[in-house]
């Protein structure tokens, strides 16, 4: 489709569920989830945090 942008992330060779995998199994979803906001707003996505 004209103007539409696909994003696949692989993120592979873990040696079965490690600590390491544990602990990134759920980022890419925030991360990409940020991305998107921003992509589709022009600004960053909100993490809860009050403004200063």
């Amino acid at each position: 489709m004209p103007g539409v942008s696909k994003l696949t992330v692989v993120h592979e060779d873990f040696d079965g569920p490690t600590a390491t995998y544990k602990s990134v199994a759920q980022g890419w979803m925030v991360i990409l989830s940020g991305l998107k906001t921003l992509l589709e707003t022009g600004k960053p996505m909100s993490d809860g945090r009050p403004a200063q």
